[in-house]
Parts: C-alpha cells; structure tokens; sequence
C-alpha cells in the first residue's frame, strides 16, 4: 500500500515536470524554429529531474566508445518507460528516437515529440511501418543519430525478447556504425506494466563498442538480428 501511494506522489510530481518541460519548449522552439532545442532540454534538463523523481542512480560505462564526431543507429534493450530519459541522461549524443504511433495521440507529449523530430511508426501496419523506418534510415544517413528499440515494446524484467526486422532494415538503408547499448535496472525502478510500483534504485548503462557498417553490410536479416541480439545481451 505505501509503495502505491509513493509512486502516485513521484507520478504525479512526473506528469507537472513533464508538462511544464514540454511548455518551457514549446515556447523556446517558437523563438528559436530549431528542433533540436526541446532534445537539448529534454537531455540536460528534463531527463535530470525525471530521474531524481524516479529516486533513480545511474552508472555508466564504455562512454569512452562513443566518438562524438560520428554519428550512430543505436540500439537498446527497452524494459520501461524510465529507458529514454535514461539514454538522454547517459549518451552524449544529440538522438532522435524511433517511437510507436499510438504516442503521437498523447496530449502535449505526442505534439512535443512531432516538434522534436521524432519518428513514429505503425506497428499495425506493415507498409506504414516500413516508410517510417525508411524515414528513419534517411535521417540518419544525413548524420542523426536515431534510437530504436529493437524489441518493440517494453519487456518486463531483464531480459532481451526477440528483435524486430525493422532493426535491420535500419541499420542497412542508414549505412551507419551501431552502437549496442545495455540497460538494466529500469523495468525496477519504474516498470513497463505499472505506474503504481515506481521503485527507483539504480540504473546501469553500458555501452557497447560500435560495430562498423562494412562489418555487417553483407550479412542477412536473420544472421544480423541474432548477432545483434547476442552483442546487447553480452553487454
């Protein structure tokens, strides 16, 4: 009963953060008509405050794989909805995440992340589905790095469920490194199936070394996905 209670307090202390971020901006981003100053706000400020409302640590390691002059189609394990303030807080990167339409239908959250740049994909749809990771693909082609949870949904506990197709579609049309990345202690701190058992407690990252594209480029679908799959779960 008292972690019931706890997690509506850290709720709802959640939802004003979350939507005073999303007014702060909404407001920045019509002076500015730059998209990438709500993923600015989201990584070094939003995400911040989430995390110390969550009563969430994080630990990091392998930062020292990332070269900040490159760009990447990075790949995480996805187990709660704590994961994307998680890799805005860890990664310095500058990232737009791949996320699943029915968030566009979200009040305030679906217009902040269309105005962010962020790519929604039909999961219903297969064609649909298909030109969104198409999209995806160019956009990092161009130099973004993009964030796609090969899962496709949260997976409660920790453990890595099978990868989508999508995965690989992406990191091949991209033609960009991958970086792997491992999270682990979300689906604790605030898991996927509940927001009435907000926990906190510690969060660990770590972060793979990239894998090039001329050292997948010739693989297949099926070789690919378990490879990959192998690497995040190694991590």
């Amino acid at each position: 009963m008292m972690l019931t209670i706890l997690s509506i307090i850290k709720l709802i202390f959640i939802l004003i953060w979350s939507l005073f971020a999303i007014v702060v901006a909404t407001i920045t981003y019509v002076f500015t008509w730059s998209p990438k100053i709500p993923v600015i706000l989201a990584k070094h400020l939003w995400s911040r405050i989430m995390l110390f409302f969550l009563g969430a640590r994080v630990q990091v390691t392998g930062k020292e794989n990332i070269d900040k002059g490159k760009h990447y189609v990075i790949i995480a394990n996805h187990s709660s909805y704590a994961d994307i303030p998680t890799l805005f807080r860890t990664l310095p990167l500058y990232l737009r995440f791949i996320g699943k339409d029915e968030l566009r239908k979200v009040p305030f959250l679906g217009f902040y992340m269309k105005l962010s740049g962020m790519i929604f994909i039909n999961r219903r749809n297969p064609r649909k589905a298909r030109e969104s990771i198409i999209e995806a693909a160019k956009i990092a082609k161009s130099g973004e790095n993009v964030v796609i949870f090969p899962e496709g949904t949260t997976i409660e506990e920790d453990t890595i469920a099978p990868f989508k197709r999508g995965t690989t579609i992406l990191a091949m049309e991209a033609e960009s490194a991958i970086l792997p990345v491992r999270i682990r202690g979300t689906h604790k701190a605030w898991p996927g199936t509940s927001n009435l058992k907000i926990r906190g407690g510690r969060i660990k990252v770590n972060i793979g070394k990239p894998i090039p594209f001329d050292q997948f480029k010739d693989k297949n679908n099926t070789e690919l996905l378990k490879e990959l799959r192998e690497t995040i779960e190694a991590l």
